[in-house]
This record gives structure tokens, C-alpha cells and sequence, in this order.
């Protein structure tokens, strides 16, 4: 695996987490203290999310 930039994974990740939320799933994007990102979903409603096309 190798580095990767913090502008571009903030990128990839805001992606993924547009692409939830459009979906109907409620999906919160958190960034820690040491720069982590992480991806919150809420998972009551048993729905998967969709391979993107």
C-alpha cells in the first residue's frame, strides 16, 4: 500500500460517503485528532449500499 495524500483521501472518501447519502442512507464523514478519516453509517434501516455503477 503506499502513501497517500491527505487532499485526495479526503476526496475519495467524500465519494463514498456522497454516494451512500444519495442512496437515502443517513452517513456522517469524521476526521480525528491525527488526521484519520472515518466513515459513520447509520445501519438501522438493514440497507446495503449500492455498488456504485
Amino acid at each position: 500500500m503506499s502513501p497517500i495524500r491527505f487532499d485526495k483521501a479526503w476526496e475519495n472518501a467524500y465519494e463514498v460517503a456522497d454516494h451512500a447519502s444519495r442512496t437515502g442512507i443517513d452517513v456522517i464523514l469524521v476526521r480525528d485528532l491525527v488526521g484519520r478519516l472515518s466513515l459513520v453509517v447509520d445501519d438501522t434501516r438493514d440497507a446495503a449500499i449500492p455498488e456504485k455503477d
